[in-house]
């Protein structure tokens, strides 16, 4: 379970390190690559190869006629790339989902449960104030169970 928020940054070549305990969760489960994907937040989303399975084999299970389903599949999957770590314990963030995610020096990593958030700093920022309201709907929560 990935979980904390870290800053990076970014190369001129598109290079930045993953955070340490990031890379140890990967590693600990054998995992040398990621699969990275656009959002529909902003930012980007990066998978275990087995989370990313499983992402897949969910979505062929929907009902492909549907236009949230292509939609998800036109949007989220076709933008995905699997990415390698170096062994520096860096990915290199292609120029196409550099410019999606508006990633130009600082790059926050938010672990969020089986998945990474990849952010622009700016953006995050940007965004807690957003989240913040929300949060502060109680009963909201309450209505999830949390």
């Amino acid at each position: 379970m990935f979980a904390g928020h870290f800053v990076n940054s970014i190369d001129n070549k598109g290079r930045v390190s993953l955070p340490s305990n990031f890379r140890q969760i990967l590693s600990d489960e054998g995992y040398n690559s990621i699969y990275l994907t656009n959002h529909f937040d902003g930012c980007l989303c990066a998978y275990p190869p087995d989370e990313w399975s499983s992402v897949i084999e969910k979505v062929s299970k929907l009902p492909q006629s549907k236009k949230e389903v292509k939609a998800f599949q036109r949007f989220v999957i076709s933008s995905a790339v699997e990415c390698q770590i170096d062994k520096q314990g860096r990915i290199l963030i292609p120029q196409y989902h550099r410019d999606f995610a508006k990633i130009e020096k600082e790059v926050l990593f938010a672990g969020v449960g089986s998945r990474i958030e990849i952010w622009s700093k700016q953006k995050w920022d940007e965004e807690q104030e957003k989240w913040q309201e929300i949060l502060q709907d109680n009963e909201a929560l309450s209505d999830l169970g949390l």
